[in-house]
């Protein structure tokens, strides 16, 4: 808990430290292994960095916990997006400056870590249907059950306005995890660009109801604030009353 309360007061060495005491004791502490890998990462230990983000990988091919897969998926982002605004901490983007040695490397140890990675690039920094949907199929391979390499072929699709696979994919991730707000978010706009609004609707209500009036404190990627003003253009276009 002092680790995870370093990392948030961004004290990245004693996280760094206090994650290597917990591991030391339990090497395969998922939550001791996700801050030692941030940690890392922001303290220039990449090597360290992705060695710990591997090993979190391994557990997701056995264990399906949703937590596991989620933490993974965090992490995978820290590694592959560039995000200027601050909001997300995801400014690091060193996924395109490995070599293909290290690519290699990554794939023979670590290969669920490297699709992940595969995939977060196509989908959101290369916008590749094709790149994203290799990606994923590599890791679907693996375990069909892997909810965010549904997602990101759906948001993949999305943004080429491909809706109607879109949101195939989205709804087969949706099957697999029903909670998941940035998921349903996906699916509400999917239904928006298909002028399905009353499924649009139906989707955005949920969100609003998993993320209400959050700041990008807790709702990193500004969900709230954006399904808000879907909802509201929903309403409107449905003639709901406030």
């Amino acid at each position: 808990m002092i680790a995870a309360c370093s990392n948030k007061l961004n004290d990245n060495s004693g996280c760094l430290r206090l994650a290597k005491r917990v591991l030391a004791q339990n090497p395969e502490n998922p939550q001791a292994l996700f801050l030692e890998s941030v940690s890392a990462l922001k303290t220039g230990d990449l090597d360290l960095a992705l060695e710990a983000a591997g090993l979190l990988s391994l557990q997701t091919v056995e264990d399906s916990s949703q937590t596991l897969e989620q933490q993974l998926y965090t992490l995978v982002q820290y590694f592959v997006l560039s995000d200027n605004t601050s909001f997300t901490d995801y400014g690091y983007c060193i996924f395109n400056q490995l070599s293909e040695e290290q690519k290699a490397d990554l794939e023979e140890k670590y290969p669920v870590l490297l699709y992940y990675m595969q995939a977060v690039d196509a989908c959101f920094n290369g916008k590749s249907i094709e790149g994203t949907r290799e990606a994923a199929e590599k890791l679907l391979a693996i375990r069909e059950d892997y909810i965010f390499a549904w997602y990101l072929q759906g948001a993949s699709c999305y943004t080429g306005h491909e809706y109607e696979q879109a949101l195939e994919y989205l709804l087969k991730a949706e099957d697999l995890s029903s909670q998941v707000p940035v998921i349903l978010y996906a699916i509400a706009n999917t239904y928006d660009g298909l002028k399905d609004y009353e499924n649009a609707y139906l989707y955005s209500a949920r969100v609003a109801q998993l993320v209400p009036e959050q700041d990008h404190g807790s709702d990193v990627y500004g969900i709230s604030y954006h399904n808000r003003n879907l909802l509201n253009a929903l309403k409107n276009e449905l003639g709901k009353e406030e």
